[in-house]
């Protein structure tokens, strides 16, 4: 029934559902009510339906891969890109490990916003999780850097070897080539 409501974006039948259950609500009805709160652009919601299951206490089910993505797609879409930030921060403690897809979502977020030192971080992160940064992840470091005037990390991202046509592109691109 809640993933009735979730597709349907009915997320407040949703939310209602999901508390009903309680402790007894599995990750897939969970996952289904953040996902509709997120669909109705209620990043609150979903941002706090996680946070629950974060921090929850016993009894509580662990979030998987699956709710880590719809909340920080949730942050990301709503502009709220410390809070996809830290999702990555709890998805260790939860003892996952970020993906690319992960990672590539809040570096967009992060570059969007011109948080350029957050941006970097998080390259240096995905380094060290042996988790290969993509041209996608390249581009939007690249511009974090090209909007905080940052050329010289700029270049520097573009010349460590990996980066790609697509990232040569953008790069001629920030210097009106």
């Amino acid at each position: 029934k809640i993933v009735q409501h979730g597709r349907a974006w009915q997320w407040q039948e949703s939310l209602a559902v999901l508390k009903d259950l309680g402790a007894g609500a599995d990750v897939i009805a969970t996952n289904a009510t953040m996902s509709a709160c997120a669909q109705a652009q209620r990043w609150d919601l979903s941002l706090a339906i996680m946070e629950g299951l974060v921090r929850g206490g016993e009894g509580v089910k662990l979030p998987t891969p699956a709710s880590f993505n719809i909340s920080i797609a949730s942050a990301v879409h709503s502009g709220h890109w410390a809070a996809a930030f830290r999702l990555l921060s709890d998805m260790r403690v939860c003892g996952l490990v970020p993906k690319i897809q992960n990672f590539g979502a809040v570096i967009n977020a992060t570059g969007a916003a011109s948080i350029w030192a957050a941006t970097l971080h998080l390259l240096q992160e995905m380094t060290m999780l042996a988790v290969k940064p993509n041209s996608i992840t390249y581009l939007a470091a690249i511009g974090a850097c090209e909007r905080a005037a940052r050329w010289a990390l700029a270049l520097s991202l573009a010349l460590e070897g990996r980066a790609t046509a697509a990232s040569w592109a953008g790069l001629e691109k920030l210097c009106g080539a």
